[in-house]
């Protein structure tokens, strides 16, 4: 065989095995988050139950956040490196909003601004961290996000 023949060939199966491997992926959509929910907080409500493994998180939530004293902001604590931590913490965020929340995800900063907790917030998250035995718990969210006192 002629080398040219060889070479129209070779890309000629190679053009076909990517049609083969992409054609049944065609039509599916890119994200595997499956949106049941389509009220105002719907996005935020599926990844809530992808993180906490609850439904509706975002309505009690924010709920629950009304509730806390309106001059001090919130403290998010997560682990660093943690993908489904960090998208809880930027949710819990931006459901807290116009209250300000810090988020630390470096255990010296954390201890750092746990040490100065009651004088400057109102609440502590902690998200995919688990909670001291002496901490009074005032809230669970599944079983990722907890919310504790701002005492010492």
């Amino acid at each position: 065989m002629a080398p040219e023949v060889l070479y129209r060939a070779f890309w000629l199966i190679l053009f076909a095995a990517i049609v083969a491997v992409g054609v049944p992926g065609l039509g599916r959509p890119d994200s595997a988050l499956a949106l049941h929910d389509l009220g105002r907080d719907g996005s935020v409500n599926a990844v809530l139950e992808t993180t906490l493994n609850e439904t509706n998180s975002s309505e009690r939530i924010t709920e629950w956040l009304d509730g806390l004293p309106r001059g001090k902001a919130i403290l998010l604590v997560a682990p660093p490196n943690n993908m489904s931590a960090a998208l809880t913490a930027d949710l819990v965020s931006y459901l807290a909003w116009p209250r300000a929340v810090v988020i630390s995800s470096e255990a010296e900063r954390s201890r750092k601004l746990l040490a100065t907790a009651r004088e400057h917030f109102g609440s502590i998250g902690f998200c995919y961290v688990a909670v001291h035995g002496g901490a009074r718990t005032i809230k669970s969210f599944g079983p990722a996000l907890t919310f504790v006192g701002a005492e010492p």
